[in-house]
């Protein structure tokens, strides 16, 4: 069983990580009530905050009356999803620093060859299965778990945890640097998992009994390898480590027996395993200060609105139910006989002295059109926090349609500006990470003897740093700004050479269209090298001034042919007056 001896300040290992462990509970303790809220009326069975919420039936949609709420998530989902890793398109691209190198042909075939490989990967793995279930948690609460490790069959294999099942802890920098969290596996699993002689005494008891289906409670924590030692053969070495061990046993029998064996496992560890970039990524919809977990999400900022529609229908199915089916009123005498309320129904009542006819005790005088009417409104504004007229655009538009497709485009991309700060956050704390650990996952698989998973380095990128730069439909609309610069700048250069040519001297034509092709990340095969460009212009400038000298020569000629019939003429013209 893996066991490590050191100490810290006279506690051990797992004793330490206990006690961060309790301090990264206390910390999200606070949130959790926010939580349960918006899971209630939005996605009930997503969260798990207890050992109830894993693997349970039961009705948990009953807060749910109108689901535009749930609804208007999915369609959320779906656009950030397919507008920042669409797997039907590419979504970043690899660039050096040194604009000089990226104008070198081989550079840019090496760089885009690489984040072809990079891509390949994400699609034979299971990431676009994951994807999807990180931008939800992003969107319902702000906050979102996914790890990152290795796969001999893929490279890289992701999951995806829900909310409630991990606590996130971060460095002096705000940066989510660790986490801990919590599943329960089955006794016949864990030893699968990890072997017999690396469980607890508790749980090869279980085993050696036969009560295989006892629930164990495995807690993972994940973490810069700050406490052990890098020459530890446990800790492998490598910067992150990752421990799993015990921590708690509940089983369901014989739970006195081993109640006197002492058994404490306080330095004994199911696995151990490390890792040389952070595998995992938690990325946070708008943090404040020094917040681990996200504090405004379009989840939480709907939630006032989803509650208020949830009542809202409620009343208005109640108004309805009793403008249809009224309480009524009438005589005593009638008590024993009930009151048949079925369409084309008769209950005949003797009254007696009594006059009082069956009538409604009260009259439901509500106006359904002025409730529906807010209901719409409030239904408008949880589809505004889920940004829903920004990802169906047309779908969705209302008023004054656009005169034509320029001014669509226009509208669209102011949406678009919305999602800038959150897009900022995805990309540094999740994309961008995943991409580069993506990357040295295939340099690790080439140089562990798979040659050819990656293209030679060019010897001018050796040793240099790459940079990710995002071309997915939504990293395009933010940076519009830039091409729209340059339509309106050849839109006006264009317009006054009309009316004096010499302008378009003013213009680089090579650059702009270098830069409007890295703006919108154009693949580089198709822009032509600059060395290249030069050997083409060279050429059409050789021929063009052979075509005018062959010209220039048929033109001589020609004025040579007419001088000598000129010559011929006069000389016979001459001939016949001396005649």
């Amino acid at each position: 069983m893996p066991e490590i001896a050191e100490k810290r300040n006279g506690k051990s290992i797992k004793q330490v990580l206990e006690y961060q462990r309790g301090n990264m509970r206390d910390d999200r303790t606070s949130f959790e009530s926010h939580w349960k809220k918006i899971s209630e009326f939005m996605s009930p069975r997503r969260i798990r905050l207890t050992d109830t919420d894993i693997n349970r039936g039961g009705d948990r949609w009953n807060s749910i009356i109108n689901n535009i709420a749930t609804k208007s998530l999915r369609i959320a989902v779906a656009g950030m999803f397919a507008g920042n890793v669409s797997p039907a398109r590419p979504w970043f691209a690899l660039v050096h620093p040194n604009e000089n190198l990226m104008e070198d042909e081989g550079v840019r075939q090496w760089l885009h060859a690489v984040a072809q490989k990079i891509l390949a990967v994400f699609r034979d793995s299971n990431f676009y299965q994951v994807a999807p279930i990180v931008f939800k948690d992003l969107l319902l609460y702000g906050t979102t778990l996914m790890t990152h490790v290795d796969d001999f069959d893929s490279v890289a294999r992701f999951y995806s945890h829900p909310l409630g099942s991990y606590w996130l802890g971060q460095n002096d920098r705000l940066q989510v640097n660790q986490f801990v969290r919590e599943f329960r596996l089955k006794v016949d699993q864990v030893v699968a998992t990890w072997g017999l002689e690396n469980c607890s005494q508790r749980v090869q008891y279980a085993y050696a009994r036969g009560d295989y289906k006892d629930d164990v409670l495995i807690v993972h924590h994940v973490m810069p390898n700050f406490l052990l030692d890098l020459r530890s053969p446990f800790a492998l070495g490598k910067p992150y480590i990752g421990l799993y061990y015990e921590g708690g046993y509940t089983p369901k029998q014989a739970a006195g027996a081993l109640a006197s064996t002492g058994y404490t496992n306080d330095d004994m560890f199911l696995g151990i395993e490390g890792f040389y970039e952070q595998p995992f990524y938690a990325p946070r919809w708008e943090v404040v200060g020094e917040d681990i977990y996200a504090t405004e999400c379009p989840g939480m900022i709907c939630l006032g609105d989803t509650k208020q529609l949830q009542a809202e229908e409620k009343r208005k199915g109640q108004a309805i139910d009793k403008q249809v089916s009224p309480p009524l009123q009438g005589p005593s005498s009638i008590g024993q006989l009930g009151i048949n309320a079925l369409p084309g129904g008769i209950t005949l009542v003797d009254t007696g002295t009594d006059n009082r006819k069956v009538e409604p005790l009260y009259n439901v005088a509500i106006n359904l059109n002025d409730l529906k009417e807010d209901i719409m409104r409030v239904e408008e504004r949880i589809k505004d926090a889920f940004f829903v007229n920004m990802f169906l655009a047309i779908t969705e538009m209302q008023g004054i349609q656009p005169r034509n497709e320029y001014e669509l485009i226009h509208r669209n991309d102011e949406k678009l500006l919305q999602l800038g700060p959150v897009l900022q956050r995805v990309q540094g704390e999740f994309l961008t990470k995943a991409v580069d650990r993506v990357f040295a996952q295939l340099v690790r698989a080439d140089d562990n003897g798979r040659n050819g998973v990656l293209p030679p380095v060019p010897q001018e990128l050796e040793g240099g740093a790459l940079e990710v730069q995002y071309i997915s439909s939504l990293a395009q609309a933010q940076r519009a700004v830039a091409t729209q610069s340059l339509d309106r700048t050849l839109a006006f250069v264009s317009g006054v050479a009309q009316i004096k040519p010499e302008v378009v001297d003013k213009m680089d034509a090579d650059w702009m269209t270098e830069e409007y092709a890295r703006v919108t990340g154009v693949p580089p095969k198709a822009i032509v090298a600059d060395a290249q460009v030069a050997a083409m212009r060279q050429q059409r400038q050789q021929e063009q001034m052979m075509m005018a000298q062959m010209e220039a020569m048929k033109s001589a000629g020609q004025a040579s042919q007419g001088l000598a019939g000129a010559d011929k003429a006069s000389a016979e013209a001459e001939q016949a007056g001396g005649e």
